[in-house]
Protein backbone atom coordinates (compact mmCIF):
# COMPACT_ATOMS: atom_id res chain seq x y z
CA UNK A 1 0.00 0.00 0.00
CA UNK A 2 13.32 -0.39 -2.17
CA UNK A 3 16.86 -0.69 -2.20
CA UNK A 4 17.70 0.94 1.50
CA UNK A 5 20.29 3.66 1.15
CA UNK A 6 20.27 7.36 -0.84
CA UNK A 7 17.03 7.50 -2.59
CA UNK A 8 13.87 5.45 -1.73
CA UNK A 9 13.29 5.34 -5.91
CA UNK A 10 14.60 1.09 -5.62
CA UNK A 11 12.79 -1.24 -4.25
CA UNK A 12 12.26 -2.46 -0.80
CA UNK A 13 13.43 -6.34 -0.68
CA UNK A 14 11.11 -8.99 1.87
CA UNK A 15 12.49 -12.03 3.20
CA UNK A 16 8.55 -13.07 3.73
CA UNK A 17 7.02 -12.80 0.54
CA UNK A 18 5.48 -16.08 0.39
CA UNK A 19 4.09 -16.14 3.99
CA UNK A 20 0.83 -16.04 4.41
CA UNK A 21 -0.29 -13.07 6.26
CA UNK A 22 -2.18 -13.80 9.96
CA UNK A 23 -5.13 -12.11 11.08
CA UNK A 24 -4.86 -9.94 14.36
CA UNK A 25 -7.92 -12.79 15.77
CA UNK A 26 -8.69 -16.30 15.10
CA UNK A 27 -11.28 -17.35 12.56
CA UNK A 28 -14.47 -17.79 14.08
CA UNK A 29 -16.75 -20.78 13.62
CA UNK A 30 -18.45 -19.07 10.94
CA UNK A 31 -14.75 -18.78 8.30
CA UNK A 32 -13.91 -20.26 6.19
CA UNK A 33 -9.90 -20.26 5.41
CA UNK A 34 -7.74 -22.68 3.38
CA UNK A 35 -3.81 -22.59 3.22
CA UNK A 36 -1.37 -25.09 1.40
CA UNK A 37 -2.98 -27.71 -0.67
CA UNK A 38 -6.20 -27.47 1.46
CA UNK A 39 -7.07 -24.29 -0.99
CA UNK A 40 -9.99 -24.54 -3.34
CA UNK A 41 -10.28 -21.66 -6.04
CA UNK A 42 -13.92 -21.43 -6.73
CA UNK A 43 -15.36 -18.56 -5.53
CA UNK A 44 -19.30 -18.85 -4.40
CA UNK A 45 -20.71 -17.31 -7.65
CA UNK A 46 -22.45 -14.11 -6.66
CA UNK A 47 -26.84 -13.87 -7.38
CA UNK A 48 -25.85 -9.48 -7.09
CA UNK A 49 -25.82 -7.23 -10.26
CA UNK A 50 -22.25 -6.88 -9.98
CA UNK A 51 -19.57 -9.22 -11.80
CA UNK A 52 -19.75 -12.44 -10.55
CA UNK A 53 -16.12 -12.99 -8.56
CA UNK A 54 -13.36 -14.65 -10.02
CA UNK A 55 -12.40 -18.20 -10.21
CA UNK A 56 -8.63 -17.98 -9.71
CA UNK A 57 -5.98 -19.97 -11.07
CA UNK A 58 -3.74 -20.12 -7.90
CA UNK A 59 -0.94 -21.17 -6.48
CA UNK A 60 -2.28 -22.74 -3.71
CA UNK A 61 0.85 -22.61 -1.19
CA UNK A 62 0.61 -18.47 -1.70
CA UNK A 63 -3.06 -18.18 -1.24
CA UNK A 64 -5.04 -17.15 2.03
CA UNK A 65 -8.79 -17.13 1.57
CA UNK A 66 -10.76 -15.78 4.49
CA UNK A 67 -14.78 -16.37 4.15
CA UNK A 68 -16.38 -14.74 7.23
CA UNK A 69 -19.68 -14.89 6.74
CA UNK A 70 -21.14 -13.91 9.88
CA UNK A 71 -19.51 -10.24 9.91
CA UNK A 72 -19.05 -10.17 5.80
CA UNK A 73 -15.58 -10.60 5.60
CA UNK A 74 -14.21 -11.79 2.05
CA UNK A 75 -10.51 -11.53 1.38
CA UNK A 76 -8.16 -13.26 -0.65
CA UNK A 77 -4.16 -12.41 -0.37
CA UNK A 78 -2.11 -13.92 -3.10
CA UNK A 79 1.50 -13.98 -1.86
CA UNK A 80 4.19 -12.69 -4.25
CA UNK A 81 2.42 -13.59 -7.64
CA UNK A 82 3.35 -9.95 -8.96
CA UNK A 83 6.71 -9.37 -7.73
CA UNK A 84 8.84 -7.89 -10.30
CA UNK A 85 11.17 -11.44 -10.00
CA UNK A 86 8.06 -13.28 -11.10
CA UNK A 87 6.77 -10.53 -14.19
CA UNK A 88 9.84 -9.33 -14.99
CA UNK A 89 11.50 -10.57 -18.02
CA UNK A 90 15.47 -10.82 -18.56
CA UNK A 91 14.75 -9.64 -21.98
CA UNK A 92 12.99 -6.73 -22.48
CA UNK A 93 13.41 -5.79 -18.09
CA UNK A 94 9.76 -5.87 -18.05
CA UNK A 95 10.19 -4.65 -13.91
CA UNK A 96 6.61 -3.44 -13.14
CA UNK A 97 7.99 -1.11 -10.22
CA UNK A 98 10.12 0.72 -11.97
CA UNK A 99 7.72 1.46 -14.89
CA UNK A 100 5.09 2.88 -12.70
CA UNK A 101 8.16 5.06 -11.33
CA UNK A 102 8.76 6.04 -14.57
CA UNK A 103 5.40 6.69 -16.24
CA UNK A 104 2.92 7.51 -14.26
CA UNK A 105 2.54 11.02 -13.33
CA UNK A 106 1.40 11.99 -9.78
CA UNK A 107 -0.91 14.41 -7.92
CA UNK A 108 -1.39 15.80 -4.65
CA UNK A 109 -5.01 16.99 -4.63
CA UNK A 110 -6.42 20.18 -3.35
CA UNK A 111 -10.39 20.53 -2.69
CA UNK A 112 -12.70 22.21 -0.15
CA UNK A 113 -14.57 19.67 1.78
CA UNK A 114 -18.20 20.23 1.83
CA UNK A 115 -18.44 17.91 4.50
CA UNK A 116 -15.69 19.02 6.92
CA UNK A 117 -16.02 22.98 5.61
CA UNK A 118 -12.28 23.35 5.05
CA UNK A 119 -9.67 23.02 2.43
CA UNK A 120 -8.31 19.43 2.30
CA UNK A 121 -5.43 17.75 0.34
CA UNK A 122 -5.39 13.78 -0.30
CA UNK A 123 -2.88 12.42 2.27
CA UNK A 124 -1.06 10.74 -0.50
CA UNK A 125 -0.34 10.85 -4.60
CA UNK A 126 -2.73 9.67 -7.02
CA UNK A 127 -3.52 8.73 -10.68
CA UNK A 128 -6.28 7.69 -12.44
CA UNK A 129 -6.76 6.01 -15.55
CA UNK A 130 -9.90 4.44 -17.04
CA UNK A 131 -13.70 4.64 -16.33
CA UNK A 132 -16.21 4.22 -18.95
CA UNK A 133 -15.21 6.01 -22.09
CA UNK A 134 -18.55 7.64 -22.70
CA UNK A 135 -18.43 9.66 -19.88
CA UNK A 136 -16.01 12.67 -19.11
CA UNK A 137 -13.62 13.31 -17.58
CA UNK A 138 -11.60 10.00 -19.46
CA UNK A 139 -8.54 9.10 -19.28
CA UNK A 140 -7.21 6.17 -21.40
CA UNK A 141 -5.53 3.19 -19.89
CA UNK A 142 -2.09 3.89 -21.81
CA UNK A 143 -0.78 1.22 -24.04
CA UNK A 144 2.19 0.45 -21.44
CA UNK A 145 -0.10 -0.45 -18.67
CA UNK A 146 -2.42 -2.44 -20.00
CA UNK A 147 -0.24 -5.54 -20.18
CA UNK A 148 -0.34 -5.19 -16.52
CA UNK A 149 -4.10 -5.00 -16.29
CA UNK A 150 -4.33 -8.20 -18.60
CA UNK A 151 -1.76 -10.08 -16.14
CA UNK A 152 -4.27 -9.28 -13.15
CA UNK A 153 -7.20 -10.40 -15.36
CA UNK A 154 -5.69 -13.42 -16.35
CA UNK A 155 -4.22 -14.51 -13.01
CA UNK A 156 -7.86 -14.12 -11.09
CA UNK A 157 -9.44 -16.01 -14.03
CA UNK A 158 -12.89 -15.80 -15.64
CA UNK A 159 -15.51 -13.24 -13.49
CA UNK A 160 -12.47 -10.86 -13.46
CA UNK A 161 -13.17 -7.87 -15.21
CA UNK A 162 -11.97 -4.23 -14.58
CA UNK A 163 -12.23 -0.84 -16.58
CA UNK A 164 -10.90 1.44 -13.64
CA UNK A 165 -7.72 1.74 -12.21
CA UNK A 166 -6.96 4.26 -8.99
CA UNK A 167 -3.02 4.48 -8.26
CA UNK A 168 -1.64 5.56 -5.04
CA UNK A 169 1.92 6.51 -4.28
CA UNK A 170 2.98 6.01 -0.38
CA UNK A 171 6.02 7.93 -0.69
CA UNK A 172 7.06 7.69 3.32
CA UNK A 173 5.20 6.48 6.15
CA UNK A 174 4.03 10.23 6.53
CA UNK A 175 1.66 9.03 3.42
CA UNK A 176 -1.66 7.25 3.82
CA UNK A 177 -5.02 6.73 3.83
CA UNK A 178 -8.20 7.02 6.14
CA UNK A 179 -11.12 4.38 6.56
CA UNK A 180 -13.02 4.16 3.78
CA UNK A 181 -15.45 1.97 2.28
CA UNK A 182 -14.97 1.38 -1.77
CA UNK A 183 -18.61 0.66 -1.98
CA UNK A 184 -20.92 2.74 -4.62
CA UNK A 185 -23.88 1.66 -6.36
CA UNK A 186 -22.03 2.19 -9.50
CA UNK A 187 -20.19 -0.81 -8.73
CA UNK A 188 -22.80 -3.38 -8.11
CA UNK A 189 -24.12 -4.52 -5.11
CA UNK A 190 -20.83 -7.04 -4.66
CA UNK A 191 -18.22 -5.97 -5.83
CA UNK A 192 -14.90 -7.53 -6.47
CA UNK A 193 -12.07 -4.96 -5.94
CA UNK A 194 -8.22 -6.28 -6.34
CA UNK A 195 -5.34 -4.05 -4.77
CA UNK A 196 -1.78 -4.69 -5.83
CA UNK A 197 1.28 -3.52 -4.35
CA UNK A 198 4.74 -2.85 -5.08
CA UNK A 199 7.78 -1.38 -3.35
CA UNK A 200 8.13 -1.87 0.42
CA UNK A 201 5.67 -3.86 2.50
CA UNK A 202 2.96 -2.34 4.11
CA UNK A 203 0.43 -2.84 7.44
CA UNK A 204 -3.67 -3.41 5.50
CA UNK A 205 -6.46 -2.93 8.29
CA UNK A 206 -10.00 -3.73 8.35
CA UNK A 207 -12.36 -2.98 10.81
CA UNK A 208 -15.97 -3.81 10.51
CA UNK A 209 -19.06 -1.04 10.69
CA UNK A 210 -22.70 -0.94 11.86
CA UNK A 211 -22.93 1.28 9.38
CA UNK A 212 -20.28 2.13 7.06
CA UNK A 213 -21.38 5.51 6.00
CA UNK A 214 -21.05 7.30 9.50
CA UNK A 215 -21.23 10.76 10.24
CA UNK A 216 -24.05 11.70 7.57
CA UNK A 217 -24.00 14.87 9.92
CA UNK A 218 -20.69 15.68 8.73
CA UNK A 219 -19.66 15.31 12.49
CA UNK A 220 -16.37 13.87 12.88
CA UNK A 221 -17.68 11.17 15.37
CA UNK A 222 -17.99 7.92 14.14
CA UNK A 223 -19.49 6.76 17.53
CA UNK A 224 -22.42 3.82 17.03
CA UNK A 225 -20.91 3.29 13.36
CA UNK A 226 -18.02 1.21 14.37
CA UNK A 227 -18.55 -2.66 15.60
CA UNK A 228 -16.06 -2.21 18.35
CA UNK A 229 -17.02 -6.14 19.51
CA UNK A 230 -15.36 -7.40 15.96
CA UNK A 231 -11.38 -7.13 16.34
CA UNK A 232 -9.55 -5.06 13.78
CA UNK A 233 -7.85 -7.45 10.97
CA UNK A 234 -4.49 -6.33 10.27
CA UNK A 235 -2.38 -7.87 7.49
CA UNK A 236 1.42 -6.72 6.06
CA UNK A 237 1.12 -6.32 2.10
CA UNK A 238 4.34 -7.20 0.74
CA UNK A 239 6.17 -6.14 -2.81
CA UNK A 240 4.08 -8.26 -5.65
CA UNK A 241 0.71 -8.72 -3.16
CA UNK A 242 -2.24 -9.09 -5.00
CA UNK A 243 -5.37 -8.39 -1.99
CA UNK A 244 -8.94 -8.99 -3.27
CA UNK A 245 -11.92 -7.40 -1.75
CA UNK A 246 -14.84 -9.48 -2.49
CA UNK A 247 -18.61 -10.33 -1.37
CA UNK A 248 -19.94 -8.05 1.41
CA UNK A 249 -16.78 -7.07 2.40
CA UNK A 250 -17.88 -3.43 1.00
CA UNK A 251 -20.91 -3.04 2.74
CA UNK A 252 -19.58 -4.01 6.46
CA UNK A 253 -15.74 -3.15 6.39
CA UNK A 254 -13.98 -0.28 6.33
CA UNK A 255 -9.98 -0.26 5.82
CA UNK A 256 -7.07 1.59 5.74
CA UNK A 257 -3.54 2.11 4.89
CA UNK A 258 -2.22 3.66 8.23
CA UNK A 259 1.03 5.76 8.48
CA UNK A 260 4.38 3.89 9.57
CA UNK A 261 7.17 5.13 10.66
CA UNK A 262 10.19 4.63 8.61
CA UNK A 263 8.65 2.80 5.64
CA UNK A 264 9.80 3.94 2.51
CA UNK A 265 8.00 4.40 -1.18
CA UNK A 266 4.78 1.63 -1.87
CA UNK A 267 3.10 1.74 -5.29
CA UNK A 268 -0.67 0.55 -4.79
CA UNK A 269 -3.14 -0.25 -7.74
CA UNK A 270 -6.76 -0.39 -7.40
CA UNK A 271 -8.69 -2.48 -10.18
CA UNK A 272 -12.51 -1.67 -10.25
CA UNK A 273 -15.58 -2.10 -12.86
CA UNK A 274 -17.57 1.17 -13.32
CA UNK A 275 -20.96 -0.68 -14.44
CA UNK A 276 -23.02 1.55 -17.02
CA UNK A 277 -26.57 3.23 -15.39
CA UNK A 278 -27.64 6.68 -14.11
CA UNK A 279 -24.67 6.93 -11.42
CA UNK A 280 -21.97 5.96 -12.98
CA UNK A 281 -21.44 9.19 -14.78
CA UNK A 282 -21.52 11.31 -11.35
CA UNK A 283 -19.53 8.10 -9.49
CA UNK A 284 -16.92 8.70 -12.46
CA UNK A 285 -16.50 12.08 -12.28
CA UNK A 286 -16.20 12.03 -8.56
CA UNK A 287 -13.24 9.42 -9.10
CA UNK A 288 -11.33 11.61 -11.29
CA UNK A 289 -11.88 14.60 -9.05
CA UNK A 290 -10.65 13.33 -5.55
CA UNK A 291 -8.01 11.84 -8.10
CA UNK A 292 -6.75 14.06 -10.26
CA UNK A 293 -8.35 17.95 -10.12
CA UNK A 294 -9.36 18.32 -7.13
CA UNK A 295 -10.84 21.87 -7.49
CA UNK A 296 -9.73 22.71 -10.99
CA UNK A 297 -11.60 22.66 -13.85
CA UNK A 298 -11.72 19.58 -15.51
CA UNK A 299 -11.15 20.42 -18.75
CA UNK A 300 -7.84 22.02 -17.81
CA UNK A 301 -4.62 20.31 -16.94
CA UNK A 302 -3.73 19.64 -13.31
CA UNK A 303 -0.50 20.35 -11.31
CA UNK A 304 1.16 16.39 -11.54
CA UNK A 305 4.70 15.47 -10.93
CA UNK A 306 7.13 12.22 -11.77
CA UNK A 307 8.29 10.32 -9.13
CA UNK A 308 11.79 12.16 -9.43
CA UNK A 309 10.37 15.56 -9.25
CA UNK A 310 8.18 14.39 -5.78
CA UNK A 311 12.20 12.79 -4.72
CA UNK A 312 13.03 16.11 -5.19
CA UNK A 313 10.34 17.86 -3.47
CA UNK A 314 9.95 15.98 0.01
CA UNK A 315 12.97 14.08 0.14
CA UNK A 316 15.67 14.69 -2.30
CA UNK A 317 15.79 18.26 -2.69
CA UNK A 318 20.26 17.84 -2.34
CA UNK A 319 19.94 16.12 -5.80
CA UNK A 320 18.66 19.65 -7.41
CA UNK A 321 19.12 22.48 -5.40
CA UNK A 322 22.58 23.62 -6.23
CA UNK A 323 21.75 23.34 -9.75
CA UNK A 324 18.16 25.73 -8.60
CA UNK A 325 20.83 27.76 -6.17
CA UNK A 326 23.32 28.52 -9.70
CA UNK A 327 20.17 29.24 -12.43
CA UNK A 328 18.62 31.72 -9.52
CA UNK A 329 22.02 33.46 -8.77
CA UNK A 330 22.41 34.16 -12.72
CA UNK A 331 18.86 35.32 -13.15
CA UNK A 332 19.41 37.98 -10.62
CA UNK A 333 22.49 38.94 -11.73
CA UNK A 334 24.39 38.74 -8.14
CA UNK A 335 27.95 38.90 -7.94
CA UNK A 336 29.47 37.69 -4.86
CA UNK A 337 32.82 39.65 -3.89
CA UNK A 338 34.88 37.49 -1.29
CA UNK A 339 31.65 34.89 -0.70
CA UNK A 340 29.31 37.60 -0.04
CA UNK A 341 26.81 38.92 -2.32
CA UNK A 342 26.61 42.90 -3.41
CA UNK A 343 23.13 42.80 -3.92
CA UNK A 344 20.45 41.01 -2.34
CA UNK A 345 17.06 40.66 -4.88
CA UNK A 346 14.26 42.02 -3.91
CA UNK A 347 12.13 38.22 -4.07
CA UNK A 348 15.10 37.13 -1.56
CA UNK A 349 14.38 40.07 0.82
CA UNK A 350 10.63 38.42 0.79
CA UNK A 351 11.38 35.07 0.85
CA UNK A 352 13.78 35.91 4.38
CA UNK A 353 11.02 37.78 5.76
CA UNK A 354 8.83 34.23 5.79
CA UNK A 355 11.76 32.72 6.77
CA UNK A 356 12.57 35.22 9.78
CA UNK A 357 8.64 34.25 10.98
CA UNK A 358 9.17 30.57 10.98
CA UNK A 359 10.20 29.06 14.00
CA UNK A 360 13.74 29.54 15.61
CA UNK A 361 14.88 25.54 14.58
CA UNK A 362 13.99 26.20 10.82
CA UNK A 363 15.20 29.47 10.63
CA UNK A 364 19.22 28.24 11.87
CA UNK A 365 18.22 25.14 9.40
CA UNK A 366 17.85 27.74 6.19
CA UNK A 367 20.90 29.95 7.39
CA UNK A 368 23.19 27.98 7.93
CA UNK A 369 22.25 24.73 5.20
CA UNK A 370 23.78 26.69 1.95
CA UNK A 371 22.94 24.15 0.11
CA UNK A 372 19.06 23.97 0.99
CA UNK A 373 16.61 26.19 -1.88
CA UNK A 374 15.07 28.08 0.65
CA UNK A 375 11.88 28.66 -1.85
CA UNK A 376 11.71 24.93 -2.08
CA UNK A 377 11.52 24.08 1.85
CA UNK A 378 9.11 26.81 2.39
CA UNK A 379 7.04 25.38 -0.33
CA UNK A 380 7.13 22.30 0.91
CA UNK A 381 4.34 20.27 3.23
CA UNK A 382 4.55 21.24 6.69
CA UNK A 383 5.59 18.06 8.24
CA UNK A 384 8.43 17.13 5.94
CA UNK A 385 9.98 20.83 6.90
CA UNK A 386 9.88 19.65 10.48
CA UNK A 387 10.88 16.33 9.77
CA UNK A 388 13.80 17.81 8.21
CA UNK A 389 14.22 20.16 10.61
CA UNK A 390 13.92 17.51 13.23
CA UNK A 391 17.07 15.76 11.46
CA UNK A 392 19.21 18.23 10.45
CA UNK A 393 18.98 19.05 14.43
CA UNK A 394 19.83 15.17 15.39
CA UNK A 395 22.90 15.74 12.61
CA UNK A 396 23.85 18.80 14.66
CA UNK A 397 23.98 17.92 18.12
CA UNK A 398 25.15 14.33 17.14
CA UNK A 399 28.59 16.33 15.33
CA UNK A 400 29.31 19.03 18.28
CA UNK A 401 29.67 16.08 20.52
CA UNK A 402 31.16 13.32 18.69
CA UNK A 403 33.73 15.03 17.05
CA UNK A 404 36.88 13.00 16.87
CA UNK A 405 40.77 14.47 17.96
CA UNK A 406 41.50 15.18 15.05
CA UNK A 407 38.99 16.50 13.54
CA UNK A 408 38.86 18.76 16.61
CA UNK A 409 42.33 19.93 15.44
CA UNK A 410 41.34 20.42 11.98
CA UNK A 411 38.58 22.57 12.92
CA UNK A 412 40.27 24.97 14.74
CA UNK A 413 42.96 25.65 12.63
CA UNK A 414 40.75 26.30 9.62
CA UNK A 415 38.96 28.34 12.41
CA UNK A 416 41.62 30.40 12.79
CA UNK A 417 42.12 31.13 9.26
CA UNK A 418 38.66 31.99 8.89
CA UNK A 419 36.97 35.26 9.04
CA UNK A 420 34.54 35.82 12.08
CA UNK A 421 35.60 32.38 13.43
CA UNK A 422 35.23 33.76 16.88
CA UNK A 423 31.72 33.91 16.77
CA UNK A 424 29.58 31.18 18.04
CA UNK A 425 27.70 30.21 15.22
CA UNK A 426 27.32 26.29 14.80
CA UNK A 427 28.74 24.47 12.65
CA UNK A 428 27.20 24.44 8.88
CA UNK A 429 26.15 21.18 7.40
CA UNK A 430 26.70 20.96 3.99
CA UNK A 431 26.45 17.68 3.09
CA UNK A 432 23.09 16.16 1.45
CA UNK A 433 20.60 16.21 3.54
CA UNK A 434 18.79 13.45 1.69
CA UNK A 435 21.81 11.35 2.75
CA UNK A 436 21.44 11.61 6.36
CA UNK A 437 17.56 11.53 6.14
CA UNK A 438 17.26 7.79 4.53
CA UNK A 439 20.13 7.16 6.58
CA UNK A 440 18.49 7.29 9.47
CA UNK A 441 15.45 5.35 8.74
CA UNK A 442 17.71 2.18 7.21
Amino acid sequence: MDTEGATSSHRCSSTDNNVAAQPTNDLDAATSASYGNDVSCNHKQSTAASPAPPSCICSAANLLRIDKYHSGLHVDIHRGLFSTNKLGSSDDGNNWYQQLLTNVRWHRVKYKSNRFQKDCETPCWTAFYGGRSEYRPYTPVPAWFQPLVDQVTSHLGNGAVFNTFLLRLYFDGNDEIAWHTDGRKFLGEEPTIASLSFGCKATFQLRRMNNVWPCADGSKSTEGCVDINTPVESFVLNDGDLLVMRGKTQKHWHHRVPKEKGRRARLNINFRYVMPGLDAESGQRTYYKYMVYGDCPMDSQPRSWTFDEILAKRGGMMNFVQRGIKRKSAEVGVKKVDGQSAEVPTEVRNLKKSIHHADSDTEQYLTSEQSIDPEVFMSLPIEIQRELVSEWRSQQTTQSTIIPNGLNARKKESDRSTPNAGNNTKPSFRKGTLDSFFAKKG
